[in-house]
C-alpha cells in the first residue's frame, strides 16, 4: 500500500509529467486570467483536447479545468490577505467573469467566502494557502 501511495505521488511531482503537460501547466500558471476553455488550454499543448485531458489527468490527478481553478484560487487567496481590492475586483482579476460565480467557486473550495477569509472570521493565521 505504501509502495502505491509513494508511486502515485511521485507520478504527480511536475518534473515527472510529461513534456506537454509540463508546458501546458507553466501556461496556464502565467495566463490563467485570460483562459476560460479545454479548447484554449489543449491549444497550449498541441494536441487534441481529448488526448491532452486524458493525458493530464493521469499526469497530475487534476482535469485542466481543475488545475486552471486550483491557481485562480490560490492567486485569489494571495489577494485577499495582501491587498484591498473588492471582491469584485479580485474575481476580474484573477479571470472570473462574474463576482458571484468567484464567491461560489471560492467557498467549494475552501469551506469559506472570500469575505469570510479575508476577515479572518473562518480561519486563523494563513500566510500562503496551497492545494495539493
Amino acid at each position: 500500500m505504501a509502495l502505491q501511495q509513494y508511486s502515485c505521488s511521485t507520478l504527480r511531482l511536475k518534473t515527472n509529467w510529461p513534456e506537454p503537460v509540463q508546458q501546458a501547466a507553466d501556461e496556464m500558471e502565467q495566463q490563467y486570467r485570460n483562459l476560460h476553455s479545454l479548447d484554449e488550454i489543449a491549444q497550449l499543448s498541441s494536441l487534441s483536447k481529448f488526448y491532452f485531458a486524458r493525458l493530464f489527468h493521469q499526469s497530475t490527478g487534476r482535469t485542466p479545468i481543475e488545475y486552471l481553478t486550483k491557481i485562480r484560487i490560490e492567486r485569489a487567496i494571495s489577494l485577499l490577505l495582501h491587498s484591498s481590492l473588492t471582491i469584485e475586483n479580485i474575481a476580474r482579476e484573477i479571470g472570473f467573469s462574474s463576482s458571484s460565480y468567484f464567491i461560489k467557486v471560492f467557498r467549494k473550495w475552501t469551506g469559506f467566502s472570500p469575505g469570510e477569509f479575508r476577515s479572518g472570521h473562518a480561519v486563523t493565521d494563513f500566510s500562503f494557502f496551497t492545494f495539493d
